[in-house]
């Protein structure tokens, strides 16, 4: 089988690189190395937010994976010496 284009990892990019690509009428192969049941588990970056899974289970009926998560952030404080402070 061809495809317009393939992409390599489920995670937060691939995921919406595949649905963006996919609502263009493009035909597209999402390859990851887990399992469908499990993409959502362990994202990278240990900092993913609930808009990504929300988009997600819109999207594609992925659920979100509550086991995963350890904390809930409301916000980040980002100080660099010499600079302004960005909330």
């Amino acid at each position: 089988m061809y495809y317009d284009v393939v992409i390599v990892g489920a995670g937060p990019g691939g995921s919406i690189a595949a649905k963006t690509l996919d609502d263009s009428n493009l035909s597209v192969c999402l390859i990851d190395a887990k399992p469908k049941e499990k993409i959502g588990e362990k994202v990278c970056g240990d900092a993913v937010g609930k808009e990504f899974f929300d988009f997600l289970h819109e999207k594609i009926n992925l659920d979100y994976p509550d086991e995963e998560v350890k904390d809930r952030i409301d916000g980040i404080k980002v100080v660099v010496f010499g600079f302004e402070c960005f909330k």
